[in-house]
């Protein structure tokens, strides 16, 4: 089970990575390019203040090397922040209207009216639809946060393993609980969000009765404003409870399993 959904997610990442290059070719090639390098500026920082320490406990020649190359990097940093942020928008912009056409094409493929009469079908549609807004932009920023800090992992392991070979090793399985956590989390996030569908679209249509101009006239002449209201209040009550149930037995989980890598880092 655990195999089969680390291969679909795996599956799942190909998939996206494709779509961006398909969405937007030259911001994705240069944003990963600059993800790439600021990965990189912790190992060489911490490199450049070990060359630092040294000739501050040594007194040798002046290290103009290490101060230039730690001033380098702490300015590349500074510099990559806004521009990334300004290339990610770009790419932000480019992949929604890319992943929106996607749906609206698969829409169009589909014959008739039955499909849409299946209340399984039409909860994925709703789903699909309410989540196009932000999702893909989700995926660009979880995508080049793990690639940034993954960059960032080895490049100090790397660094590190100048003080002995196993340090890098053992840090290394000592980060893969708290990896394992987070994907966990977001992956069972996601299946609640859908399994959750019908209830949302639910409250959706109650709310949407009181403030739909349309039906202005029949909910005031019949009195229905406060019958709406106590509806609402009562499904999302009864919604909120469940949720918050599984979300925090789900995070109790993920922070047992986060504080092993803690514990490991710490040894």
């Amino acid at each position: 089970m655990l195999a089969r959904n680390f291969f679909q997610s795996c599956k799942s990442l190909l998939w996206g990575l494709r779509q961006l290059f398909i969405a937007a070719q030259p911001e994705t090639s240069i944003l990963f390019f600059f993800i790439v390098f600021q990965g990189l500026i912790p190992a060489f920082s911490l490199y450049a203040i070990q060359g630092i320490i040294r000739w501050i406990s040594d007194s040798t020649t002046f290290p103009f090397l290490f101060v230039t190359l730690w001033g380098g990097v702490f300015l590349a940093d500074i510099v990559l922040t806004p521009v990334i942020a300004v290339v990610r928008l770009h790419l932000n912009e480019k992949m929604l209207s890319h992943c929106n056409i996607l749906l609206m094409e698969k829409a169009n493929t589909i014959q008739g009216l039955e499909p849409f009469e299946n209340s399984k079908f039409y909860d994925e549609i709703q789903f699909l639809k309410n989540e196009s807004s932000r999702r893909p932009l989700n995926f660009v920023y979880v995508l080049t946060g793990f690639i940034k800090e993954g960059v960032a992992l080895l490049s100090v392991l790397i660094v590190l393993s100048s003080l002995g070979w196993w340090i890098p090793v053992l840090m290394l399985i000592a980060s893969l609980p708290h990896a394992f956590s987070t994907l966990w989390f977001e992956n069972h996030s996601w299946d609640q969000m859908l399994f959750r569908s019908p209830e949302s679209r639910k409250l959706a249509w109650i709310s949407s009765i009181s403030l739909d101009d349309r039906l202005a006239k029949e909910v005031r002449l019949f009195g229905f404003g406060d019958f709406l209201t106590k509806r609402y209040r009562e499904l999302a009550q009864t919604m909120h409870q469940a949720l918050s149930k599984e979300r925090w037995k789900k995070s109790a989980f993920s922070v047992f399993l986060s504080s092993l890598t803690v514990l490991g880092n710490i040894l």
